[in-house]
């Protein structure tokens, strides 16, 4: 969770990923998804502002989880278009019968000198192939920019 030197980005900060209307609980929980490159909702970006530089190892902390089927979904995640991640999804699977959903967390150290005075943005994209409601997903609770 944030610290005195962080910033919270909730899931509803993300846009272009996929939001149920009612935005429903799901194990205790609301999400934004990012869906197949064929869904429409295969990328999601979150925008925050800075006051001023910052240097040293920050981190980025992603709470979510990864579809419910064996296989881990590809995925990228960037900072202001520069990936810091790259790879198969780190977080649990989502739990069979898809009742309660397994929430976690993954970090990503990354310079801090990628982020800058003013606006900045967190790219989440699912690099799998697929569709709204089918895996491979990527579920996000919300994220925290950890500033050193």
């Amino acid at each position: 969770m944030p610290d005195a030197a962080s910033i919270l980005l909730e899931d509803t900060s993300f846009t272009g990923g996929y939001r149920n209307r009612g935005a429903s609980i799901y194990g205790g929980r609301t999400a934004t998804w990012v869906y197949g490159q064929n869904s429409g909702y295969s990328r999601m970006v979150a925008s925050f502002a800075l006051g001023q530089s910052v240097t040293g190892q920050a981190r980025l902390t992603i709470e979510g989880m990864d579809s419910e089927d064996t296989a881990k979904t590809p995925m990228r995640v960037a900072i202001n278009d520069v990936t810091i991640f790259e790879g198969r999804n780190p977080l649990p699977n989502d739990d069979l019968p898809l009742q309660s959903g397994r929430w976690s967390s993954m970090d990503i150290a990354f310079s801090a000198e990628l982020l800058h005075p003013g606006s900045n943005s967190v790219t989440i994209t699912n690099l799998g192939a697929g569709g709204v409601g089918l895996p491979p997903f990527v579920a996000v609770d919300y994220a925290v920019i950890h500033l050193p």
